[in-house]
């Protein structure tokens, strides 16, 4: 749904001559309801697409619903997905928004490191229920794994020595260890390198009349933001050091 807004001008001297809908959900701390700005990801978009002269209303609704509606127009787009071949059909994606680091979590003062994936076998691993890790994670049958309801629990277990190991995104550990269980934080750290690197994009509706338009302009309105150092300031205003 777009529409036109007529004399209005932003902070920063961009005139704001397009207002664009575009939904996601609540899915910290890359963005959600209750957190700062409604968290780094809607920052860095709403910066981004202010520098490309748009303004954003955001809507935070279940997933599925997000992606139904931005299918048909109702939304403009949504907000934070990777790329599939399906997704490309029904949508067009942005450049790269942010890159989802993905990974291995151990007590401070083991030295468990790993080169491959079967040099973990003799470890026990957490992972969140119905979440993939990639390819090659998801079909290691060999190794050890405990499922369990959220990441909470992973970094319980692992306090407590019930587990060896948990995978999970970097930040959203991070977050965790900082406003759940920040008497933790020096006690839990990721394994270096990533494991797993996850593009994520956003994702304008086809059937917005213009969004080949929208794309190229929010594309450059990033770049802009990374080149004169927001997108590094927000993100470290968010409690992030990297990226």
């Amino acid at each position: 749904m777009l529409c036109l807004l007529t004399a209005l001008t932003v902070p920063g001297g961009w005139a704001a001559e397009r207002k664009l809908v575009l939904a996601t959900c609540n899915w910290e701390p890359f963005f959600g309801e209750t957190l700062l700005n409604g968290g780094y990801v809607i920052e860095i978009t709403r910066e981004a697409f202010r520098h490309a002269g748009y303004e954003i209303d955001v809507k935070f609704v279940p997933w599925k619903r997000a992606v139904e509606l931005a299918k048909t127009g109702e939304y403009d787009g949504v907000i934070g997905t990777n790329y599939s071949e399906e997704r490309a059909r029904t949508y067009r994606l942005t450049d790269v928004v942010y890159i989802e680091e993905n990974g291995f979590f151990r007590k401070k003062g083991r030295s468990i490191t790993y080169t491959a994936l079967q040099d973990l076998t003799p470890y026990t691993i957490g992972y969140m229920r119905g979440g993939s890790f990639g390819a090659e994670f998801d079909a290691a049958t060999y190794l050890k794994k405990e499922d369990v309801t959220d990441n909470e629990m992973n970094i319980r277990k692992l306090k407590a020595g019930r587990i060896d190991l948990f995978i999970s995104a970097r930040v959203i550990v991070l977050h965790l260890l900082r406003t759940k269980y920040p008497e933790w934080k020096d006690e839990i750290e990721f394994i270096e390198p990533p494991f797993l690197l996850i593009n994520v994009h956003h994702a304008i509706s086809r059937a917005v009349p213009d969004y080949e338009k929208v794309v190229t302009d929010f594309n450059r309105g990033l770049k802009e933001i990374r080149d004169d150092g927001t997108y590094q300031k927000i993100f470290e205003k968010h409690g992030f050091a990297t990226k």
